[in-house]
Parts: C-alpha cells; sequence; structure tokens
C-alpha cells in the first residue's frame, strides 16, 4: 500500500512537472512569434488605416481615426485571445499568434484595393440613400 503510494505520487510530480515544462515551452515559442507577428501586425494596420484616411471623406480627420483605433482594439482582442489560447494549448502556438493578422489582411487587402479605384464604401450619405431605398420600397 506505501509503495502504491509513492507510486501515485511520483507520478502526480511527473504530470505537474510535464505541465510546467510545456507552458515554459510555449510561452518562449509564443514570445519568439509575438517579434514576427507584431511587425508583420505593422503592415497589416498599415494597409487597414491609410486606405480608411483615403477612403472616408466626412469627418475631417476624426472619423478615420476612430475606426482605425477600433479596428486596433479589434485585433489587440484577437491577439489576446490566440495568445491565451495557444499558451494554455487548446490550439497550436503558430495559429494562436497569427491568427489576428490572418482576419484582418484580407479586410486590409479589401479596403486598399477599394482606395486605389477611389469607390465610395464609407461614403454616408449613398448608404443612407441605399438602406433607405430599401425601406421605402417594403413599406
Amino acid at each position: 500500500m506505501n509503495k502504491a503510494r509513492g507510486v501515485k505520487s511520483n507520478i502526480e510530480w511527473n504530470v505537474s512537472d510535464y505541465e510546467s515544462k510545456r507552458e515554459w515551452l510555449a510561452k518562449h515559442q509564443v514570445a519568439w512569434h509575438k517579434k514576427f507577428t507584431l511587425s508583420f501586425a505593422c503592415l497589416v494596420l498599415f494597409f487597414i488605416g491609410a486606405p480608411l484616411g483615403a477612403i472616408i471623406r466626412k469627418g475631417g480627420i476624426g472619423l478615420p481615426v476612430v475606426v482605425s483605433v477600433l479596428f486596433f482594439v479589434l485585433f489587440h482582442i484577437i491577439t489576446i485571445t490566440g495568445e491565451k489560447s495557444a499558451i494554455a494549448g487548446a490550439i497550436q502556438i503558430e495559429y494562436g499568434m497569427w491568427v489576428a493578422s490572418a482576419v484582418l489582411m484580407p479586410l486590409g487587402i479589401f479596403l486598399t484595393i477599394k482606395a486605389t479605384s477611389d469607390s465610395p464604401l464609407f461614403d454616408f450619405d449613398i448608404w443612407k440613400r441605399r438602406v433607405g431605398g430599401i425601406f421605402k420600397r417594403r413599406i
């Protein structure tokens, strides 16, 4: 009976040691990936912010800055969620660290294409007419 308790205690200690080493390794891998993802995030957020400044014409500089800050907050939330999930072992570290860039990069490409074609994407008067026309037809 004493030997069984000793084996159980040894197994519990090994499991605890394994978990702490896995978490330590995960934190180091996250830090390594963070160096690259933050550099890439600068480009992604540039490809979102620069077109917003060109597309949004109303509101001066205030509205594009507010919209860009909202995208940054969204990026930060996705990054923190991915990082914590990766450290916890819920998802692979590569996916957890790159998910924010993967989510926002298509949006950056879309906004850049719309800005180069001088699209009225954020012209609120056009949207008001389109949405107002939909509701007028139904009533």
